[in-house]
């Protein structure tokens, strides 16, 4: 007996760059040679990567422990790269590192610290995983804390700015205006917590 309830099923195009067929569903391993600093990668648990979630740690930690929450999160089709920052903390003892200089000789924090070391890596990183890698952009997405999340929102405007200067630069050749007034290609999503 059917009770006369009809369902209407509504069928849409995937919208452009939300799905690219030309991207492999299971991405290669970043190579430690092509990444300069240390880093854990783990692939999606469901053997599915549509996703990146790149996390950076703060002031004074490494990437283990963030690499340990990347993998507790078991976010489906989403692989993790947790990555340490490139300079040691000067004076300790203990592993602690900084994205970029933080103190001064006698041991004070910088209050004008230079960002220009930690975005010239994560721009090295990100053309490295969006070509050899083959991630698009707009599938990987950033997670901070505290230092490892400014480094993030100041990369992510440079790179924003960068890309905007290279759109307008095509748009002053006119074989190519049509490239320039496609969006730019923007991250995923970014999460800073400080």
């Amino acid at each position: 007996m059917t009770s006369g309830v009809q369902k209407e099923i509504h069928i849409r195009e995937a919208e452009s760059g939300s799905s690219d067929t030309s991207t492999p569903r299971i991405k290669p391993s970043p190579k430690s040679e092509r990444i300069p600093v240390s880093f854990e990668y783990t692939p999606s648990d469901d053997g599915t990567d549509e996703n990146l979630l790149i996390l950076l740690h703060g002031l004074g930690d490494t990437h283990i422990p963030f690499a340990k929450l990347g993998k507790q999160l078991k976010l489906p089709q989403t692989a993790t790269l947790a990555i340490r920052a490139p300079e040691k903390i000067p004076y300790l003892y203990e592993e602690a590192y900084q994205w970029y200089e933080s103190f001064d000789p006698l041991g004070e924090l910088l209050p004008h610290p230079n960002p220009t070391p930690a975005i010239q890596l994560l721009e090295k990183i990100v053309l490295y995983l969006t070509t050899e890698c083959q991630w698009p952009l707009q599938r990987i997405h950033w997670f901070g804390f505290a230092q490892g999340g400014s480094v993030i929102v100041e990369f992510a405007l440079w790179w924003w700015k960068e890309k905007q200067v290279l759109a307008l630069k095509k748009a002053l050749v006119p074989s190519s205006v049509t490239d320039a007034t496609s969006p730019t290609p923007s991250f995923g999503s970014i999460v800073t917590i400080a």
